[in-house]
């Protein structure tokens, strides 16, 4: 089965509870990127080897098929 692609945004309290469900039990569900303008912080709450895409420009994040 292929996963459903999802996107959070925001990482506030809700934003980062939220993907950490998604990130550790999110059966059949993938956590593809996460909009927010905290990119430093966003960087070091998934780690540098995280395959979440981090998105700085809201448009393009709502643009984006994948």
């Amino acid at each position: 089965m292929t996963p459903i692609n999802l996107a959070v945004i925001g990482l506030g309290r809700m934003g980062r509870i939220f993907s950490q469900h998604l990130v550790t039990r999110g059966n059949g569900v993938r956590l593809a990127a996460v909009y927010t303008r905290r990119t430093e912080e966003a960087q070091s709450f998934f780690g540098r080897e995280s395959h979440v895409r981090i998105v700085t420009n809201l448009p393009d994040l709502l643009a984006d098929k994948t």
